[in-house]
């Protein structure tokens, strides 16, 4: 079956065959394939030298068989390919080429009878691989940057829709692949939490500005408020009604600040829990309390008793509004505790509301409201004999007696009654009561009550002299005025006190002047001015311009003031009246 038959039949495609190689073979000299493998084999002569001689009988070279019906051309070759024996010609691409010089097939493949008219059995085929395709000029090629924007581009309606199935339990995945997905879920996630974190330092900044406001404006005095409303002032004019009631401004800014607190804080650490996590979530929610504590409270606290008038004039708005909103949250939450507390009786809610209004007051008391004026203090001079010091001590029935240097003004010591006892027991007596004295605790008359008991009772004493602006003596403060100030007037045995207010009936009242203005003005149903003076003997010294006579009488706003007792400087006793009809 393999004679010289089949050799001779097959003998017409082979000198065909060999007739295009010798073409082929022609053709190929002007190849720029073949020069670009003589410049190749010359630079690898440079660089390793000529070609040593062969020893011996050169070996013949190999050559690949070629394979019947076959007629390709070497690999480099850019001439047209055929497929198979059949020689037929491939059909044309129905497209041009893309900008990555890959081809453009629809689906199913090219069409039959698609090959141009040129591309005939015997032409030249069109080139069938994508390194022959020609491609764009490149000044109209893409470049990296659009290809990768225009791949991760999300689709907007899929090529074909897809047929009815089932369907995955998550939903159908976004465009864009796992990649885009991730990416843009990364995306939306760090903007949800940063924008909960500004939001947590936007609330913690209005609590802070809210904060120092609230300090500057209990340390703010009234009368200056008063004086530059009357100015004109439109924020002296807020700050002067909110100082009318003095006493319920931390109240009622207390909730506030609270809600303020709690609302950032419940973003910012949903926010660290999704950023962080482990120790370092722990760690950051530590230095972030500490942080809160002291951005929040401390540091707004004393930047606004630093400068009480400029701040509290800034926020006038602000904090009038907070208040509002403050009392509002008071009085609801009051409204709640009068129903679950129906039951009980009136008497005991009454006082201890009164007791918790006197707690919260006595942070913001001055000690210049609960002192002893220097008119009423018992002194004795300090070269006083010790009889002269024991008949004082037994007449006064105080504990604790100043004793004067030079005047009035001068406080250089203070006589302990239980020093004095002592003495006189063992019979051992000193010149003078100077001797006996026992150093003096000053204190300025604009201190806290407050910060005054923590005072007293880490230098253990009873007893503080308050001094004025000047240096000049303005009074004494104990532990006893101090707890009154909480709990109300405590009586001993001893104590003869006469009533501060009575009345004398057709709406008139004899009232002491150490009565305060705010109780009064209660009292009367009246608005009373309080700009330097906080008591009614104040109110008074201000009308009159002077030192009044006794029994000298003074109007003010539909009331009548009458000095009804005054003890050389001092008024001791007014009485107020309604003015009639006139």
């Amino acid at each position: 079956m393999h004679g010289p038959s089949s050799s001779t039949a097959a003998s017409p495609s082979n000198r065909r065959g060999r007739s295009s190689a010798s073409n082929d073979r022609s053709k190929g000299r002007s190849d720029p394939s073949r020069s670009r493998g003589r410049h190749r084999e010359r630079r690898r002569r440079r660089r390793t030298g000529p070609a040593r001689p062969q020893r011996g009988r050169p070996r013949p070279r190999r050559t690949r068989p070629r394979l019947p019906g076959r007629t390709g051309v070497r690999r480099g070759d850019h001439r047209l390919r055929r497929r198979g024996p059949h020689r037929r010609v491939q059909r044309a691409l129905p497209r041009p080429g893309r900008p990555d010089r890959r081809p453009l097939v629809p689906r199913g493949g090219a069409r039959a009878g698609s090959a141009p008219e040129g591309a005939r059995r015997g032409s030249a085929a069109p080139p069938r691989r994508s390194l022959h395709l020609p491609g764009r000029r490149a000044s109209e090629r893409r470049g990296p940057w659009d290809r990768l924007r225009r791949r991760t581009r999300p689709r907007r309606h899929p090529r074909t829709a897809p047929p009815p199935r089932l369907g995955p339990r998550r939903g159908r995945r976004p465009d864009g692949g796992r990649g885009a997905a991730s990416s843009r879920r990364g995306r939306e996630k760090a903007t949800v939490t940063w924008l909960a974190l500004g939001f947590s330092a936007a609330l913690l900044v209005i609590g802070a500005v809210l904060r120092a406001a609230g300090a500057s404006l209990v340390r703010t005095p009234r009368a200056d408020a008063v004086r530059d409303a009357a100015e004109g002032d439109a924020r002296a004019e807020v700050v002067a009604r909110l100082l009318e009631r003095r006493s319920r401004i931390q109240l009622a800014l207390s909730p506030v600040l609270t809600m303020l607190v709690v609302l950032a804080v419940i973003p910012a650490t949903w926010a660290f829990t999704r950023l962080l996590s482990g120790p370092t979530l722990f760690l950051v929610l530590v230095a972030t309390t500490l942080l809160l504590v002291v951005v929040a409270d401390l540091l707004p606290r004393t930047i606004g008793r630093s400068r009480p008038r400029t701040i509290a004039y800034r926020f006038a708005r602000l904090l009038d509004g907070a208040i509002t909103l403050g009392d509002a949250v008071n009085d609801l939450v009051a409204e709640l505790d009068e129903e679950l507390d129906a039951d009980e009786p009136q008497e005991a809610e009454t006082g201890e509301r009164e007791l918790i209004s006197s707690v919260l007051d006595f942070t913001d008391t001055l000690v210049r409201e609960v002192m002893v004026p220097r008119t009423d203090m018992v002194t004795l001079p300090a070269s006083a004999p010790i009889d002269e010091g024991l008949r004082t001590v037994l007449e006064s029935g105080k504990s604790r007696i100043p004793l004067t240097g030079d005047g009035p003004d001068d406080i250089v010591g203070v006589l302990y009654a239980r020093d004095l006892l002592r003495v006189v027991e063992d019979g051992d007596r000193p010149t003078s009561c100077g001797d006996l004295a026992r150093k003096p605790f000053f204190v300025p008359e604009t201190k806290r009550v407050s910060e005054l008991l923590r005072d007293m009772q880490e230098n253990q004493v009873h007893m503080a002299i308050v001094v004025d602006e000047f240096g000049g003596t303005a009074g004494l403060v104990t532990i006893e005025d101090i707890i009154e100030e909480i709990v109300g007037e405590i009586a001993d045995e001893y104590d003869r006190e006469e009533p501060m207010i009575v009345p004398l009936g057709d709406g008139s009242y004899l009232i002491d002047a150490r009565l305060d203005v705010d109780a009064l003005a209660e009292l009367t149903g009246t608005e009373l001015p309080a700009e330097e003076w906080d008591t009614v003997g104040g109110l008074v010294l201000a009308l009159a311009g002077r030192v009044p006579r006794q029994g000298e009488r003074f109007e003010y706003d539909g009331l009548v003031f009458t000095a009804e007792r005054v003890q050389g400087r001092r008024i001791a006793k007014v009485r107020v009246d309604r003015k009639g009809p006139s």
